[in-house]
């Protein structure tokens, strides 16, 4: 692909934005012809074991795809895609937003705006599942063999846990629900 001045700034302000922590959102779209089936690709920071890296999902018709790249990979990845295979992208950050199209010659126009994000949406990969009944102190649980003797969820037991918890979610948004199954 050809270099050219509009692509190089989109690159580089999406570079200053993940090195800043600023970065929100990264979407390409537009796919042209030569994407062979790719329709979207979008691509968001995460916290890894490894550090901060980018969490990209390739969206198909019938599946999604999802790579996490470094900065440096993940700038030439988004190199070869721009212009070739999307001919359309839009970066948001909380300084603000960039989008980059390009026309059916391939030429491209950069276009900036003001930041659609206060914050960045740096997010962990492993999210703490918000359950209403904890597993530490709980008795009835070790005695319904669902948790073990130190208190951790048994693999027997999973499935009885998160049933419980459904039913406990229930009861707290229509009392109705619960009391016609128990009753």
């Amino acid at each position: 692909m050809k270099t050219n001045q509009e692509a190089d700034q989109f690159l580089a302000q999406t570079a200053l934005a993940f090195e800043e922590q600023q970065l929100v959102r990264l979407t390409f779209s537009k796919p042209s012809p030569s994407a062979e089936g790719l329709l979207n690709l979008y691509a968001r920071p995460v916290v890894l074991e490894k550090g901060v890296v980018l969490s990209c999902t390739y969206r198909y018709a019938t599946r999604d795809e999802t790579k996490n790249y470094g900065m440096a990979e993940a700038m030439q990845v988004f190199r070869a895609l721009l212009g070739e295979q999307f001919l359309n992208a839009d970066l948001m950050t909380t300084l603000g937003d960039w989008t980059i199209r390009y026309s059916r010659k391939r030429k491209p126009q950069l276009i900036k705006k003001a930041a659609t994000h206060q914050k960045p949406l740096l997010s962990a990969h492993n999210h703490e599942k918000k359950r209403l009944i904890k597993l530490e102190g709980n008795v009835y649980l070790q005695a319904m063999g669902i948790t073990t003797a130190s208190g951790e969820l048994s693999a027997a037991g999973q499935r009885k846990y998160r049933q419980i918890d459904i039913l406990m979610r229930r009861s707290m948004t229509s009392p109705r629900t619960v009391s016609a199954r128990v009753g």
